[in-house]
């Protein structure tokens, strides 16, 4: 290799570098908004219990050798701003305006809710801040400041080109062809005047009779060949890079399809919690790891009831060494919902970490791990995935959705399906109302769905007028296990129809009647190289296929998916009542770890041996 190649290389390693950079460098600039937006308010209570103080704030001001005016729009807040940042931190007169006329905003709500901001003052007045938009967008500007990084969505011409590129560059993916696995009892056998492509493939239209298969007709044209190849492949996990896998499972449980992506911002609740009343917050779904039991949590933040799926993936190697709870940026999360998992396109993605989990980032005081996915043919399309702890130097993490481990879950009706009845399900309803009614899961009739859970068959009614269900529809569906009794439940439509649509689009377990003793040397974990299906332990408790469990309060979801790089999953739909208000019981309020941020660590420790006498003051 000459000097030009190994500089090409490194050119191109620094480059990678850089663009995994690039995503920790876009939330830690969120971070450092965050972080302004809670100093600011403490700046605000700060001045407000100074300007108590007699005189003292007056005499403070001369000290700073400035003249301030009097400003039109109320308080001219200049002058704390100054004494805070004093002369040499980069405040000039500029963002001085800009800061006063956002905290005279901040004093107005503060003035108007004084009851409201009594406890937890700094981070319900930094919360306001975020929700009215940033710092900016609070003065007054037109533009607020945290767009930086805030996709722009790209016409349809762009996205109809991007759409096209991308289904051709999957068809370039030859490779992947040989990761096709028949079972051997499923091979038919057929006559040798079937063509086939060059490659060796070919679409064939047969009838199956109780003698066999017949063949009614052959078609080896390579563009529709290459298109029904392209779908089977879009569509196989099992082929997608191994250590996000059990993520992109997770946040598929719970992900609207491409046509319907325009409600998701509009289908996030907002809900009261107890101890903030009169407030309500927005209940966005977050990926978090918890570290003392190993899983992957899917579930909404400030919310007392909400859909909770979580997995756990068979080996323990999807984060590498993380011993803390840790999440994905909301933002992410969006982005993978979007651009993976919407149409089917995380086989579009590669990266050099094909096996091993994704690494720790060495950085301090910012993301832990860090994962690089590059589209596998246009080098300038990629997607980070990072996790990040939940550091003290932020304001306290907002807590996570949970099942209560200890709710005792009294079955009214169970049932043991495989998942090729599973897809009839799809097949015979979901589709057909995703279609057809899926555009009008935000509009009141829509809101929520009945069902009445049976042994042969599964009754659904929806959209609700005059208190009674104007359509109904039903399901045939033959269990391998079911309970003697029927069962009837309300649902929000949201949460009922990903959680059930999902069964289709993963690559669950087949149900078996006993446990296989399929050994792991059955796998290279080192090249990735499935051998043959892997059975986990896990599905020994259920025996493959889908177990469902129903009380008053909650539908349990339980499968597993095969092959290496699946998970046990567990999805928990509350129950609702007629008036759609959500069961809370079998939920609870989970509070992440908290990381300590080491150079605050540094900075705390530096001050008091700097300034003693701060303590003395404290005390």
């Amino acid at each position: 290799m000459n000097a030009d190649e190994k500089q090409l290389k490194k050119t191109q390693r620094d480059l990678l570098k850089l663009q995994v950079h690039g995503s920790v460098v876009a939330a830690d600039m969120r971070r450092a908004h965050q972080n302004l937006h809670i100093h600011l308010s403490e700046i605000y209570f700060w001045w407000k219990l100074a300007s108590e103080q007699g005189d003292y704030l007056e005499k403070e001001y001369k000290k700073l050798g400035k003249k301030f005016k009097t400003v039109s729009y109320g308080i001219n807040f200049g002058p704390v701003l100054w004494l805070v940042y004093g002369n040499n931190n980069g405040l000039n007169n500029r963002y001085a305006d800009r800061f006063s006329r956002a905290m005279n905003a901040m004093h107005m709500s503060v003035n108007e809710q004084t009851d409201f901001y009594k406890k937890d003052s700094v981070n319900k007045l930094s919360n306001f801040i975020q929700q009215a938009g940033g710092i900016t967008a609070l003065a007054g500007y037109a533009a607020p400041e945290d767009d930086l990084f805030v996709e722009k969505k790209p016409t349809n011409k762009i996205v109809a080109k991007q759409e096209a590129n991308k289904t051709q560059d999957l068809l370039k993916q030859s490779y992947m062809l040989d990761e096709f696995r028949i079972d051997k009892k499923d091979i038919i056998p057929f006559p040798a005047y079937v063509k086939t492509t060059p490659e060796n493939f070919s679409l064939l239209l047969v009838q199956r009779t109780d003698a066999g298969f017949n063949i009614v007709d052959v078609d080896n044209d390579s563009a529709r060949v290459n298109f029904v190849l392209a779908n089977a492949l879009r569509k196989r996990f099992d082929l997608c890079v191994f250590s996000i896998r059990p993520m992109l499972e997770l946040i598929q449980t719970q992900c609207l399809p491409k046509h319907l992506e325009g409600l998701a911002e509009k289908l996030v609740e907002q809900t009261e919690l107890p101890d903030e009343k009169k407030k309500k917050f927005l209940s966005h779904r977050r990926v978090m790891y918890r570290a003392q039991t190993k899983e992957f949590i899917l579930s909404p933040i400030n919310a007392l009831s909400g859909v909770v799926s979580i997995i756990k993936p068979y080996f323990d190697l999807v984060l590498d060494g993380c011993d803390k709870d840790v999440y994905m940026p909301y933002i992410e999360r969006n982005q993978i919902e979007k651009n993976l998992l919407r149409n089917f396109e995380f086989n579009l993605y590669d990266t050099e970490l094909k096996t091993l989990p994704i690494p720790e980032y060495p950085e301090l005081n910012t993301a832990s791990h860090v994962l690089n996915l590059r589209h596998r043919t246009q080098e300038n399309e990629f997607q980070n995935i990072s996790f990040w702890p939940f550091y003290s130097s932020l304001e306290q993490p907002q807590d996570q959705l949970l099942i209560n481990p200890d709710y005792p879950l009294i079955p009214k009706w169970y049932a043991h399906i495989d998942k090729d009845e599973i897809k009839r399900v799809n097949d015979g309803f979901l589709e057909k109302w995703l279609n057809g009614h899926g555009t009008y899961l935000v509009r009141e009739p829509h809101t929520i769905l009945k069902v009445t859970f049976g042994d042969t068959w599964w009754v659904i009614e929806f959209v609700l007028e005059d208190n009674e269900f104007v359509n109904v529809d039903q399901v045939k569906i033959l269990p391998i296990e079911v309970s003697p009794k029927s069962a009837t439940a309300y649902f929000k439509t949201k949460d009922f129809i990903p959680a059930i649509k999902c069964l289709s689009d993963l690559q669950l377990t087949k149900a078996i009647e006993k446990q296989r003793d399929e050994e792991l040397d059955a796998f290279d974990i080192g090249q990735g190289i499935v051998l043959q299906e892997f059975i986990p332990e896990e599905v020994a408790s259920y025996k493959g296929g889908v177990w469902f469990e129903l009380d008053d309060n909650v539908l349990s979801i339980k499968f597993c998916t095969d092959t290496l790089g699946g998970a046990e999953h567990m999805i928990y739909v509350p129950t609702v009542d007629k008036a759609g208000v959500a069961a809370t019981q079998p939920f609870y309020r989970y509070h992440p770890d908290i990381t300590m941020d080491e150079t605050n660590l540094e900075e705390i420790e530096q001050l008091i041996d700097d300034q003693p006498e701060l303590i003395e003051m404290e005390q």
